[in-house]
């Protein structure tokens, strides 16, 4: 591809590059940006066009049945509209016991009783295990996970609940600072979470915080990771109706996503007031189709105003939506993946902003950006 670029480098130069450019899906971007100097330039200008506006990739991680420590990655560009089954990426030091999991937008990780290995990298391809001589304290089977500052000069990692019965403190809360490479014990979950499974929870990071939802009663925690201390819990179920509840941090905003049998609803949530904005609704035919004829299984995660939504029960289809333009623009995106769901065992999910070194790094690892 990059030949027949070149053919055309003295027709397209400048302003006209640039607007050619920016219709280009990013894995052709990669050869284009190592033809020369302009069209590296010209990469660069259409990447950072405000009317670019590059949404999240999806990512869809899945792990066979036998050989757990083996793992496929399918990827959705919703800025061209175009699934990639990705290349082998090392899916990090992970034993044959270990199984996958994720946590918004852009966490996957295993746990065992003594270490955590987690990437949010975006396409995978960096993970980290915390030291088993600097272990967890407290032995968990199904906690919730957050990481904080994923793209800081030292992240840290939250770990929620989900203890095994013989330890004392089953709302025990634990941090794993990155840089310093150590735990802390903080302060416990707040006592409304007290006999619920941390598999009922989800959790969505904006800032320093670290949101916690409950998906059957919509209660909301909020944590602050600077402080080490929870915020009271607050209810901002805005309808009776609503069986799953789902927090989203778009953009600036906390979004709660609230499943009925009446349908799908968005709201814009203030943890300070407890006070909730209606922002949209999801098409009836479209929420029909998505929640189906049982209570679905709900996977939210989003980015940038634009939030997926996934029904394990029903996974042919990912629902996603954009609410940047104060509106809802909702889409049906058909899941290429569906045979290997049907053989694997595991399904998770994530999302990401992807840069072009990303793709760079994992499609075409030997166009190394040029030099002039």
């Amino acid at each position: 591809m990059a030949e027949r670029m070149a053919s055309y480098e003295l027709q397209l130069e400048g302003d006209v590059l640039e607007a050619v450019l920016s219709k280009v899906p990013m894995l052709d971007l990669v050869p284009a940006s190592v033809v020369n100097r302009a069209w590296r330039d010209g990469v660069a200008s259409a990447l950072a066009r405000p009317s670019a506006r590059p949404r999240p990739w999806l990512f869809l991680h899945h792990q066979r049945v036998l050989g757990p420590s083996r793992l496929s990655t399918h990827a959705y560009d919703p800025n061209s509209g175009t699934w990639v089954r990705l290349p082998h990426v090392p899916s990090g030091p992970l034993a044959a016991d270990e199984t996958i999991c994720a946590s918004q937008p852009s966490l996957l990780y295993t746990l065992t009783p003594t270490s955590l290995c987690f990437s949010s990298d975006p396409v995978k391809a960096r993970w980290v295990r915390t030291s088993e001589e600097a272990g967890l304290q407290v032995w968990r089977r199904d906690p919730a996970v957050a990481v904080v500052a994923p793209e800081g000069p030292s992240p840290r990692v939250v770990v929620m609940g989900g203890t095994w019965e013989f330890e004392e403190d089953a709302l025990a809360v634990e941090v794993y600072d990155v840089a310093a490479g150590r735990w802390e014990r903080c302060e416990s979950l707040p006592e409304r979470l007290k006999g619920v499974s941390g598999t009922t929870w989800q959790t969505a990071v904006s800032g320093r915080y670290v949101y916690v939802v409950e998906r059957g009663s919509g209660g909301l925690c909020r944590f602050d990771v600077d402080a080490g201390k929870w915020g009271p819990a607050v209810e901002l179920r805005q309808d009776r109706a609503v069986f799953h509840s789902s927090v989203v941090v778009s953009g600036d905003r906390v979004v709660l996503v609230g499943v009925s049998t009446e349908g799908v609803r968005l709201w814009k949530a203030d943890y300070e007031s407890a006070k909730c904005e209606l922002i949209g609704q999801m098409p009836p035919d479209m929420a029909e189709g998505f929640i189906g004829d049982q209570f679905p299984t709900v996977s939210c995660l989003g980015q940038r105003d634009f939030i997926y939504m996934y029904n394990s029960s029903k996974p042919e289809n990912i629902y996603a939506v954009d609410i940047s333009a104060g509106r809802c623009d909702w889409e049906i995106i058909k899941n290429p993946a569906i045979g290997d769901v049907e053989r694997m065992s595991r399904v998770a999910l994530t999302c990401s902003q992807v840069k072009l070194d990303d793709v760079r790094r994992v499609f075409r690892p030997e166009l190394t950006a040029f030099r002039a």
